[in-house]
């Protein structure tokens, strides 16, 4: 199996050093976490207002399976960049692109420092060597479908693990 996408996305990356800062890491993930967290822990005085039966725990789950419908029905592709601990006392900052067949990244700067030619050119053959690594692929691809099911089971027991209630209602919008 060729994965040419993550051909272009390393070829890509080793041209093009300057990618769009999209400071993001699933964007739908952590806006759907933090619109759940928020959800909680802020009142939701008027959102019942359609519906005044229905339970703050009904609306919950009504969320979360929305959101489940909506982030399974996504197939975009970000571009963004990382920043993470490096070995030692650093951190390190990595270009990344996804593509359907998985993501690659390209580290661009430790400790706030570009990288030096040669780091650049061992940057290079890591990128390549993981190109030309179809097992290696293989592997990274079943690591990040076993992460987007850990994150998916966790979003559908968020419902029975929450009690939620609605904040004091003071009058309807509109």
């Amino acid at each position: 199996m060729r994965f040419d996408r993550l051909m272009i996305a390393g070829n890509l990356i080793k041209r093009e050093r300057r990618l769009i800062d999209v400071r993001t890491f699933d964007l739908l993930s952590v806006i759907s976490l933090y619109m759940l967290v928020a959800g909680m822990l802020i009142p939701l005085p008027t959102v019942a207002a359609q519906d005044d039966d229905r339970s703050a725990n009904d609306l919950l789950r009504a969320v979360v399976e929305n959101e489940l419908k909506a982030q399974a029905a996504d197939h975009s592709h970000w571009s963004y960049e990382s920043t993470s601990p490096a070995s030692g006392t650093g951190c390190k900052e990595t270009h990344v692109i996804q593509t359907k067949d998985g993501e690659i990244g390209r580290v661009v700067a430790v400790d706030g420092r570009p990288l030096t030619s040669a780091e650049q050119e061992n940057e290079d053959r890591r990128i390549q060597r993981f190109i030309d690594n179809p097992q290696q692929q293989r592997k990274r691809q079943r690591e990040e479908s076993e992460d987007d099911a850990k994150t998916e089971r966790i979003f559908k027991v968020l419902p029975q693990m929450v009690i939620a209630t609605y904040g004091q209602k003071k009058r309807r919008l509109g």
